[in-house]
């Protein structure tokens, strides 16, 4: 999953914590994690918590993962365009190629 911050909450704080339309897991140490990342004004020790949580959601099999490819990608040596890396599709960003 991506989105525009490239920040790992705002993936993992709807699908691993409580109280959210997504929750499937309830773990306390992942709340700690979730709510210490939230106040952490150090961008590397908010770094280093939200690495700790992932490795939490790992060791804890949260998710189940499956390949859902919603992006197809072409190529054309006629087109100019490089993909963005937080997965949105942009034609017009595409350019002719002479």
């Amino acid at each position: 999953m991506g989105n525009t911050t490239f920040d790992a909450s705002q993936t993992m704080l709807p699908w691993l914590t409580e109280g959210t339309s997504q929750t499937h897991y309830v773990s306390d140490e992942m709340e700690q994690l979730m709510s210490d990342q939230a106040s952490e004004a150090d961008a590397d020790t908010r770094e280093q918590l939200l690495q700790d949580a992932n490795q939490l959601a790992h060791e804890d099999a949260v998710w189940v993962f499956l390949n859902q490819e919603f992006l197809v990608y072409g190529i054309n040596e006629r087109i100019d365009w490089e993909p963005r890396p937080d997965e949105f599709f942009l034609a017009q960003g595409m350019e002719r190629s002479e």
